[in-house]
């Protein structure tokens, strides 16, 4: 039995060794197979590879392409719903699909009620406005006047009224830093068209003297040599007719058209929009008084547009943007242009005028590096700056017109990106397109530190095309406070922040009063700042009533040191006063005219809007006297471009002759004291010039 047993052990076990081996040769016998049927299913297929005929390509697609779009068209036509076409397409949260069932329940029934009237809505009718869009509503309501690129700023900046316009003033984003980076690294790019442009027709010498009382004597006449042949922009202070220097009223630039047998001259002043029916009248009544004066004043705030490009690269997105009409006036010189990395070595205020074509044909655009362009042709235009270039087309009204009459619709630019057989690529400029005549103005580099910067005036059509194109090569865009810190970086004044005595900054002033005046109250009693116990008795609005009873700004102040008389300074302006035919008033006060400093910290510290300059050696633990107050600080803050805290102030002419005598160093030394701080800090006095 043992025996046996031993057996059928031995024949269990050498049946399973056999067992997996079968299972081994049947498992391989079976993939074989299964090779041997692909490879018989993949012969049968078509062979993938080769060459591909693009246009065969699209003509055996043609007929797909089109009935899905005549589908699109369909269904758009039908979906005349306020739940679909109500809200523009940036703010919709739902897309509605070209399958007519694919609709929301609630939408169901309405559909199929209009589709058996036959009825539609009209398009009147049917609108919606979202609560982003209600504010705008009501600015319109308010009679506020938009920007052609408002429709941009609105999704992207925060908008305020001033001076009848609806205005960006800074991004929605944290911009502090950024701003600084873009027109110190990049480019800065804002749109001035509020300022408005009043044109001054008729004969030379009525137009002189016409402004000629109007204007500062001591800044080159608007009648100069350097700037009636239109070949530089200019820049001057106007004040009240034979007020000088008391009753300013603005800052203005102004461009003379480059003079043509046959026509009359003419000229355009850029002034602010606080100041503009101020300086319109003014001109209007002063041409009434005036015999024989033959001068046509004329309004072009809605027919120009202009933008304002500050920093390094401000000529390369010029040069990437502006594609001149071939063969046109200045079309070779502005290409010979393209191989300069600044606009330094350019004459200083010049003037360009070209006929370019409409950006959208070349969108989006891209700045390339400079080119290697023949540079002995480059310094000939920098140092004999042609008498041709400055002229454009966008100096007669025919001109203007035609281009915004003959301007592709941007449906038609989209049917002829369609023929194209290569998707996005640019257009090609044809006879039938339009002839956009635009005016390049180099501003002063110096007065913003050395940096470029240039202004693009263009017909008012045209700006919001032109602008973002801008803004895809790279510009970054600014507002008014972004442009008033700019201005604070370099040690410039802005208007009308830092112009007091004048209508617009007293306009301005009682404004910002009301707006901290409320904020104020609206904390609680117990966590007001206790304005009384810190000696400050109006921490609202800047009390410059305390300097002088009549204050008013003196921009371009004379040189004041320890040897600064005030009988040689009245000698001298008189002097200057008496070529332009000003007779100064005999009650002329010094007292009460105000120079504009730029304010720099020593030892730290920042100086807010408000803050008081005083006089004399003190501690800074010690609170200042009154007795001792030479000045306000109209704007201040950290300055990244000097790294320290700094200012733009305004002080008597008395207070700064004393400084200069107390100073022991080449600057005068000040004590700037906080609205909010019993504490003082010492900071230096520089003018402005």
């Amino acid at each position: 039995m043992v025996k046996q047993d031993q057996a059928n052990r031995s024949f269990s076990s050498d049946k399973d060794t056999v067992q997996p081996d079968n299972k081994k040769k049947h498992a391989a016998q079976s993939l074989r197979d299964k090779i041997n049927s692909l490879d018989v299913f993949y012969k049968d297929l078509p062979k993938i590879g080769g060459n591909l005929d693009a246009e065969q390509f699209l003509k055996s697609r043609i007929s797909e392409v089109t009935s899905l779009q005549s589908a699109i068209k369909a269904t758009s036509a039908e979906l005349q719903l306020p739940a679909f076409d109500g809200l523009p397409r940036f703010l919709r949260r739902r897309a509605a699909s070209h399958n007519l069932h694919h609709l929301r329940a609630r939408d169901r029934l309405k559909l199929s009620i209009k589709l058996a009237s036959g009825k539609r809505i009209r398009k009147s009718l049917r609108k919606i406005k979202s609560a982003v869009l209600l504010d705008e509503l009501k600015s319109q309501k308010a009679h506020v006047t938009w920007l052609a690129t408002h429709k941009w700023h609105i999704k992207r900046m925060k908008m305020q009224n001033w001076w009848s316009y609806r205005l960006a003033a800074q991004p929605m984003y944290k911009s502090r830093v950024t701003n600084y980076r873009s027109f110190t690294k990049i480019c800065l790019l804002h749109d001035s068209s509020y300022l408005g442009c009043l044109a001054l027709t008729g004969d030379h010498s009525s137009i002189l003297q016409l402004l000629g009382p109007m204007t500062d004597p001591r800044l080159p006449s608007v009648g100069a040599a350097r700037h009636t042949q239109g070949r530089r922009v200019g820049q001057t202070h106007l004040y009240r007719k034979d007020a000088f220097p008391a009753e300013l009223i603005c800052p203005i630039t102004y461009l003379w058209k480059p003079p043509r047998q046959g026509e009359q001259d003419v000229l355009w002043l850029w002034i602010h929009p606080a100041c503009f029916d101020t300086v319109q009248k003014q001109l209007e009544h002063d041409r009434r008084q005036l015999p024989n004066a033959k001068v046509a004043i004329d309004d072009l705030r809605q027919q120009l547009a202009r933008f304002d490009l500050t920093g390094p690269r401000s000529l390369a997105f010029l040069q990437a943007v502006l594609t001149p009409i071939p063969f046109s006036t200045n079309a070779q010189s502005w290409l010979d242009l393209h191989g300069l990395r600044s606009s330094g070595c350019l004459p200083m205020h010049c003037v360009l005028g070209l006929s370019v074509q409409d950006p959208r044909l070349q969108f989006p655009q891209k700045a390339r590096a400079p080119q290697v362009i023949d540079s002995k042709r480059q310094a000939d235009l920098c140092l004999d700056w042609p008498a041709e270039f400055p002229t454009s087309d966008l100096w007669y009204r025919s001109k203007r017109d035609e281009s915004v009459a003959t301007k592709a619709t941007h449906l038609s630019l989209q049917e002829r990106h369609q023929q194209e057989m290569l998707p996005g690529q640019k257009l090609t400029w044809t006879e039938t397109d339009s002839k956009v005549p635009v005016v390049l103005m180099q501003r002063p580099g110096p007065s913003l530190g050395g940096i470029d910067a240039w202004t693009l005036v263009m017909p008012r059509a045209y700006a919001m095309d032109f602008w973002r194109s801008f803004v895809f090569v790279g510009a970054r865009a600014g507002g008014l406070e972004d442009v008033r810190r700019m201005h604070l970086h370099c040690g410039v004044p802005s208007f009308p922040y830092d112009y007091p005595g004048t209508s617009a900054y007293e306009d301005m002033a009682l404004r910002i009063q009301t707006e901290k005046e409320r904020a104020w109250q609206r904390r609680p009693p117990a966590k007001r700042l206790n304005y009384a116990k810190l000696g400050i008795d109006s921490p609202f609005s800047i009390p410059f009533c305390q300097l002088a009873s009549h204050p008013s700004v003196f921009p371009s102040p004379p040189r004041v040191d320890p040897c600064w008389s005030e009988q040689r300074w009245l000698e001298d302006v008189t002097k200057q006063s008496s070529r332009l035919g000003i007779m100064l008033s005999s009650s002329l006060s010094l007292g009460s005219l105000l120079i504009q400093v730029s304010v720099r910290a020593v030892h730290g510290g920042v100086f807010p809007v408000g803050a008081r300059i005083y006089l004399g050696q003190m501690d800074q633990q010690k609170k200042p006297e009154d007795a001792h107050l030479i000045g306000f600080v109209t704007t201040g803050d950290y300055s990244f471009l000097t790294g320290q805290g700094q200012g733009i102030g305004l002080c008597t002419m008395d207070g700064l002759r004393k400084a200069w005598q107390l100073a022991s160093s080449k600057r005068p030394v000040a004590w700037i004291q906080k609205t909010t701080s019993p504490y003082s800090h010492k900071a230096t006095l520089h003018l402005i010039e």
